[in-house]
């Protein structure tokens, strides 16, 4: 494709991905994504490799549904953090009745849980929602009570918003060029990379493995009133020809069965993958290693105790000397970035959610290490370098 024949690439991309995988995320994140990889590279070809932050700069700060949440959790935790009586009283509270420790506070979180309690982690249907658990975000309120007003999200996204406004008015001045102007021509499409991922995976991929959750439970506790399942929740954990068994009246496996395969779930879940299958690559190494390299996707040093962390409810306990490392994160975890000091991840690129979010919250990020879980000790002093996309792993 001709450089800043942008309309050509939409149009490719759409039709690519339309025939091969089809559905509303390969026509939108992914041509997304492309349309920005190619707005990236195109800047830096022009303006040179030192400007790729600034490339990356141009395309933060836009309203998502990730952001108003972050906003709406922030707003809540600010009156906790005025008033020491309810963070006493909410310390005790497991979430179940929102309306029952405090008026004003109780009615806020019960709208927070009706907007956004289809919140999933993992996109897996056996784990539980915000709305059916609201322990996690009322324990994210609780950590984000302990910090100052200025590191609410909405001024980290205000300042973003600000430096992608001086940046946008700097390449509309650019010396006129076939280049320059294909660049500002590209750059609205570009910008939707955010917004467009954020709210996707909001209102398609949370939403939809609910609703998809619902179902299930709503066999479950048909089973269950059958007299057939332990519990409605049991019902993941039968296989398809013992769930056709049991709807058409034929015996479950007994509930010692399916709390075995549970456990054998969990303990899946929380086993570190292999790096490699096979063969090591040439050159990679098992050990320990001095340093890590991966992408340079949000500038800044910080210099803090790694965190190896595998759910939204162990990172929960993070705070702002924490280093977060963990094998990538979604927009469920978005809330968490608020509290920690920097992010180290084992997957992702410098447009993928892990560092578009650490660059909306000012916080120094490397992303696609392959294994920062399997070789960074948990506990270890580390320095993440954003600038450079290098993990140092202090001795000792």
């Amino acid at each position: 494709v001709p450089p800043g024949d942008w309309q050509s690439t939409l149009d490719e991309q759409a039709s690519k991905f339309g025939r091969v995988f089809g559905g509303v995320h390969m026509q939108t994140v992914s041509q997304s994504g492309e349309i920005s990889r190619r707005f990236i590279e195109d800047y830096v070809a022009l303006l040179g490799e030192e400007r790729r932050a600034d490339a990356l700069a141009l395309l933060q700060g836009f309203d998502n549904c990730t952001s108003e949440r972050a906003v709406d959790l922030w707003e809540l935790s600010r009156q906790v953090r005025a008033r020491p009586e309810l963070r006493e009283s909410l310390s005790g509270w497991d979430g179940d009745d929102a309306g029952a420790v405090d008026g004003d506070f109780g009615g806020g979180f019960a709208g927070f849980l009706e907007r956004w309690g289809f919140t999933m982690d993992g996109f897996v249907q056996d784990l539980r929602s915000w709305r059916e658990n609201p322990r996690v975000p009322l324990a994210l309120i609780l950590r984000e009570a302990d910090q100052p007003d200025d590191a609410s999200p909405a001024l980290a996204a205000a300042a973003q918003s600000r430096r992608r406004a001086e940046l946008e008015q700097e390449l509309r001045s650019l010396p006129e060029s076939e280049a320059a102007a294909a660049l500002v021509a590209a750059l609205p499409a570009a910008q939707e990379v955010l917004p467009t991922r954020e709210n996707h995976n909001f209102l398609c991929d949370q939403r939809l493995t609910y609703a998809s959750r619902q179902r299930w439970l709503s066999i479950g506790r048909h089973l269950l009133a059958q007299g057939r399942l332990e519990n409605a929740s049991s019902v993941f954990y039968l296989f398809g020809g013992e769930l056709v068994g049991a709807l058409e009246g034929r015996e479950s496996p007994p509930p010692a069965t399916l709390r075995e395969r549970l456990a054998l779930q969990q303990v899946v879940r929380a086993a570190d993958p292999p790096s490699t299958l096979g063969k090591p690559l040439p050159g990679s190494s098992e050990g320990q290693v001095a340093q890590l390299s991966g992408t340079a996707a949000s500038p800044g040093v910080f210099r803090g105790r790694a965190r190896i962390v595998r759910t939204i409810e162990e990172a929960i306990d993070l705070d702002g000397s924490d280093v977060l490392v963990c094998g990538v994160t979604s927009p469920a975890w978005t809330h968490v970035f608020a509290t920690i000091g920097a992010l180290v991840t084992d997957a992702g690129s410098d447009l993928s959610h892990p560092a578009i979010v650490a660059r909306e919250y000012g916080l120094p990020a490397v992303v696609g290490t392959k294994r920062a879980t399997s070789t960074i000790p948990d506990g270890a002093t580390i320095e993440v370098d954003g600038d450079r996309g290098i993990v140092t792993i202090e001795p000792g």
